[in-house]
């Protein structure tokens, strides 16, 4: 029954990823993540200064992520946009099931089935095709597996440090796995005090080899580095969208799932030990500082509060279920267990085989700007790009060095980004940074201010405009 829920939990979630595709890969980023993919396997290296703008060329930068770019180069190498969506379909099935699997240890089938798919359902903002979805089954197995060891009274495996090589080599937020591991750490010591101190001495040794197996990554301690530059005294952060405080008034369902938890919790004498607590609050924290965090708290907490809700409500608990009597259903399920697991399995080799070689998966419009670039390209517009922020990857994945682009964590920095995310704000010195940068085109949507001022200039003429993009180029430019 157990592993028929899971089966379940999977094919769920690849055939939503697949319905729901096209907004899977609506975000600019993942085109430069593609191209950097490119690179490092074109070059058989991995990038050390800026390749892709022409404001910051040069500049130091690393490709922190570079696995996870990898693998988006290999999807798309081998079937386009709908290769992508595969690698982001099978990361999503995966984090499901590992959910499932982590919380089907201590709850019933169906609660564990329930809980898993609306944790993975709250953080649905979060799930797009980025470096960040990949990392998430780890996540989920990474605080599983710690938490587990504490509540049994053990040290965790050593081999566990291996997902976190991975994590650290797939995306940056692999430290929050580092802190997980503390918090894992302090729970064991207020379970068990000092009475087991060979297994305490094994969970030190744990914890200090915790960042230094994140070493082995090919930057070294600039991986470490990378997310205090992301998330700490970084300017960009205060600009972009992803990195604002969580709003209830954009975050409707996920207010109210926290307020339907802490109500849950309150008027049934619901308790949680105190490292438990704190490491729930650390995530919350971080969600609510940080609105891409969705995707962590909403998936680790029921990971969390597992153990506690099967041991003080025993009628949601896996040991209750296995001692009721199954009742027809459930007897028919589990005698026709084996052609049920084939039917599940085949309609999972039946989605993939869908979203890789049928299904049409393409970016969205506003996203591709596909006119916007096949004029640029047919009427030999050439010279250096003022680009709006967003445009960014798209950019980079057609070979044109930006003026700006997603990769903030340690580029367009100084005042750059503060400057250039939305302006210049004068005319003026909007015309001193074109003449600064000597820049040879622009590239903004359409409701972009600096549209306007360009449209104002003398100097400056629109050639070309749609729904998501204008372009203007210096009066007296010749076009083909």
């Amino acid at each position: 029954m157990r592993a028929a829920y899971g089966l379940l939990v999977l094919l769920l979630w690849a055939v939503f990823a697949a319905v729901w595709r096209q907004s899977l890969i609506g975000d600019p980023d993942i085109w430069w993540h593609i191209t950097t993919g490119s690179w490092i396997w074109q070059h058989g290296a991995f990038p050390t200064t800026d390749p892709f703008s022409h404001s910051f060329a040069g500049a130091p930068w690393i490709a922190k992520e570079w696995l996870s770019q990898l693998l988006f180069y290999a999807g798309f190498t081998a079937a386009g946009w709908n290769g992508i969506m595969l690698v982001t379909a099978a990361a999503m099935a995966l984090a499901a099931g590992a959910l499932y699997w982590a919380l089907s240890q201590y709850l019933s089938p169906l609660y564990a089935a329930a809980a898993s798919t609306l944790g993975m359902a709250l953080a649905g903002p979060a799930l797009t095709a980025r470096p960040h979805l990949l990392t998430l089954a780890l996540a989920v197995i990474w605080t599983h597996q710690l938490l587990s060891a504490s509540w049994k009274g053990r040290a965790p495996h050593l081999g566990l440090l291996i997902l976190l090589v991975v994590w650290a080599n797939l995306h940056a937020a692999f430290t929050l796995g580092i802190v997980i591991a503390a918090f894992a750490f302090l729970d064991f010591v207020e379970r068990n005090r000092m009475a087991r101190p060979g297994e305490l001495v094994k969970w030190l040794v744990f914890i200090v080899l915790c960042p230094l197996v994140s070493l082995i990554h090919p930057y070294g301690w600039q991986a470490i580095l990378s997310t205090w530059t992301v998330a700490g005294s970084n300017e960009t952060v205060a600009l972009i969208q992803e990195w604002q405080p969580f709003s209830a008034q954009d975050g409707v369902m996920q207010e109210a799932a926290m307020l339907i938890f802490i109500f849950v919790a309150l008027t049934n004498g619901f308790r949680l030990g105190l490292a438990r607590t704190l490491m729930l609050l650390f995530l919350l924290h971080m969600f609510l500082t940080h609105v891409r965090f969705v995707f962590l708290f909403f998936t680790l907490l029921p990971v969390i509060v597992a153990p506690e809700i099967a041991r003080q409500f025993p009628r949601l608990s896996l040991d209750t279920w296995r001692m009721q009597r199954r009742d027809a259903l459930e007897s028919r399920l589990i005698a026709s267990f084996r052609p049920l697991a084939v039917l599940l399995v085949a309609g999972l080799a039946v989605v993939a085989f869908l979203q890789a070689l049928v299904l049409s998966t393409q970016p969205p419009a506003k996203v591709a700007l596909s006119g916007a670039l096949s004029f640029v390209k047919t009427r030999g517009i050439s010279g250096n790009v003022f680009n709006h922020y967003n445009f960014g990857g798209p950019l980079i994945f057609n070979g044109i060095p930006t003026f700006i682009d997603g990769r903030t964590d340690r580029l367009f920095l100084g005042g750059f980004a503060n400057t250039f995310m939305s302006g210049p704000a004068t005319d003026w010195q909007l015309t001193e940074a074109l003449r600064k940068y000597k820049i040879g085109w622009t590239l903004l949507p359409p409701g972009d201010a600096r549209v306007a001022s360009l449209n104002r200039m003398r100097g400056w003429q629109r050639v070309y405009s749609d729904k998501y993009a204008v372009i203007h180029v210096p009066r007296g430019t010749t076009l083909r």
